[in-house]
């Protein structure tokens, strides 16, 4: 029987056409159990793990997003990329990396009290009183489950003493992930000149933000509610992420904004893999049809 053959795709930046090479010897990743599942456990270091073969005949993708990047996280392999060194606006796209700082300096049972100040953001809030108090846990989940603009800044605040020196500890996170292309101005992801990543860039957040285990169990989660230290303030949860539970999506973050457009980042647990749109005009489609066309076009093995 003739060998097939084997290839990886390369998707020119101009043209938008799929290219396809003769593939290069396997590169393997050791995961070592660093990274987490839907359930926030760690992967098992042993776990069997399969490599993504390009099937014989790949079909051309183009989608409208400004930018796409998607990586299996076992094999290391870029499953498909469009624009993603193209520096843009992210939105709360943001948040994970707020979300890292924000673990780094905090406890999570550690009290936070929200300031008037914290409130004096656009929506996405959360709907937090001045005065009331909740752990850092419970305003993580805020911003991860909900986007609360809100529970951002307050994070910040508490965990900085301030939010410009939070954002510089956000800068030097960036640098420290070799983030390059990449410069925070706020907690948010609100539009502000000089706040900009890239979808390479945010691929590196990603695969950091996934070392965390009770983060990426918030990410996952669809609802949830929280209540204030003295009982009397209650917050109902809902996700932005209309994908969640849905075809293997387990994780991880919505982003939007009038300049940014659609952002959204998704994480699938079989095979491990995230998918990375941004400037989408319907950021969910355009994910869907990305996961789509990676299934018919690749298989693990």
């Amino acid at each position: 029987m003739q060998e097939t053959k084997k290839y990886f795709v390369i998707l020119a930046v101009v043209t938008g056409m799929v290219i396809l090479f003769p593939s290069l010897p396997r590169r393997h990743y050791e995961v070592s159990g660093a990274f987490v599942s839907s359930s926030g456990l760690p992967l098992a270091p042993d776990r069997a793990r399969e490599t993504p073969e390009a099937r014989d005949q790949v079909t051309p993708l183009e989608i409208g997003a400004a930018a796409a990047w998607v990586k299996d996280m076992d094999s290391g392999t870029v499953l498909f990329d469009k624009h993603s060194r193209k520096r843009l606006p992210v939105a709360s796209l943001t948040k994970l990396m707020t979300a890292l700082v924000a673990e780094e300096h905090l406890a999570m049972d550690d009290k936070v009290r929200i300031a008037a100040s914290d409130l004096k953001v656009p929506q996405a809030k959360a709907g937090f009183v001045a005065g009331e108090e909740l752990p850092a846990r419970d305003l993580l989940a805020a911003m991860l489950v909900a986007s609360a603009n809100d529970a951002a800044m307050a994070l910040a605040r508490a965990a900085a003493g301030n939010v410009p020196d939070f954002v510089a500890s956000m800068n030097q996170k960036a640098a420290s992930l070799g983030m390059a292309e990449t410069v925070f101005r706020n907690p948010v992801g609100l539009d502000e000149a000089g706040h900009f990543s890239t979808a390479r860039d945010l691929g590196l957040l990603t695969e950091e933000f996934l070392r965390h285990p009770e983060l990426v169990r918030m990410s996952g989660r669809k609802t949830q509610t929280i209540v204030s230290a003295d009982g009397k303030h209650k917050h109902s949860l809902v996700t932005t992420n209309k994908l969640l539970q849905k075809d293997g999506v387990v994780g991880l973050k919505t982003g939007y904004t009038t300049e940014a457009k659609g952002n959204l980042i998704l994480l699938l647990e079989k095979p491990l893999i995230y998918s990375i749109v941004l400037g989408s005009d319907n950021r969910e489609a355009e994910s869907e049809q990305v996961l789509a066309w990676i299934r018919e076009n690749f298989q693990w093995r």
